[in-house]
């Protein structure tokens, strides 16, 4: 009986994705297709992996890095059913 349950579990279970890129970094070689290739792992994010929310983060800042870790992290501590 517990098997027939577990359907209902994950319906109930959400998940968010933080997709960063940075083609540069101080004291670093610079990455010619970061970009890209982040554009690309959100979009199969958001077309195979069943994300309710997939936030891109395109060479931000270690503030705005920082910010929505930590958003991301009271909105999951405010939804028990939210994976990150």
């Amino acid at each position: 009986m517990a098997i027939t349950g577990l359907p209902v579990l994950f319906l109930l279970a959400a998940r968010m994705a933080i997709v960063v890129s940075a083609e540069s970094a101080e004291g670093q070689p610079t990455l010619r297709y970061a970009e890209r290739d982040g554009e690309r792992v959100a979009q199969v994010l958001g077309e195979l992996g069943d994300f309710a929310q997939i936030v891109r983060l395109r060479q931000p800042s270690l503030r705005t890095l920082e910010q929505t870790l930590d958003a991301a992290e009271g909105r999951s501590a405010g939804d028990p059913g939210l994976k990150i």
